[in-house]
């Protein structure tokens, strides 16, 4: 939108919104189940059932029993059905990269004041730029999520502790605290710049 002031000068304000679907990321063991040489890559596999998912009691040093396969299978039976995409892949390996985090979305502001200076065409030119004016307007608006792991935007879920028979893995599972992304508290604040420039 411009807006002429005749002597005062002219304004030129504009808005750009972006919204972006999120980012990928996968679920993955810690440990390498399938013995690549490539430990905490390996896709895991949503189990259907306690007996599906081969988990073991955790223990302190003196063996007493901290977290019991059943309440391990409770708490991982419920994180399944709690995430919108891991409760699509029950009774199927986790794909790469299909999971996502939530959509980022973005107002960012630029108003420009331009004030003629002489009849030649200098001009001296006042600029304001406002990122994430979204966040401004509400502090639960503007959010950019991130997985932690830049490398290969990998989610470990399950921890491998053994292999019986050569073939059967033996799983714990600790209950996470936080989702899989987190939200990058310098990106998504609201941020202003403001440029004089000299035009001749």
């Amino acid at each position: 939108k411009k807006f002429d002031f005749k002597k005062y000068g002219k304004t030129d304000l504009s808005f750009v919104y972006n919204l972006q679907s999120g980012s990928p990321y996968s679920y993955v063991y810690i440990g390498d189940i399938n013995r690549d040489g490539s430990p905490n890559n390996d896709l895991v596999y949503v189990p259907s059932s306690f007996a599906d998912a081969n988990l073991t009691d955790i223990k302190d040093a003196g063996g007493n029993v901290l977290i019991s396969a059943a309440q391990q299978w409770s708490n991982l039976n419920e994180y399944i059905q709690n995430d919108k995409y891991l409760r699509t892949r029950i009774g199927n390996y986790a794909e790469r990269n299909a999971a996502r985090t939530p959509w980022n979305q973005q107002l960012d502001m630029k108003i420009t004041h331009t004030i003629a200076v002489s009849k030649n065409g200098k001009s001296i030119q006042f600029s304001l730029d406002v990122f994430n004016l979204s966040n401004l307007i509400s502090k639960n608006w503007g959010k950019q999520y991130f997985v932690p792991n830049l490398l290969n935007a990998n989610y470990q879920l399950l921890t491998l502790t053994s292999i019986s028979n050569s073939t059967k893995p033996n799983l714990n599972f600790n209950k996470p605290l936080t989702t899989p992304w987190q939200v990058d508290q310098l990106t998504s604040r609201m941020q202003g710049q403001l440029t004089v420039r000299l035009n001749f």
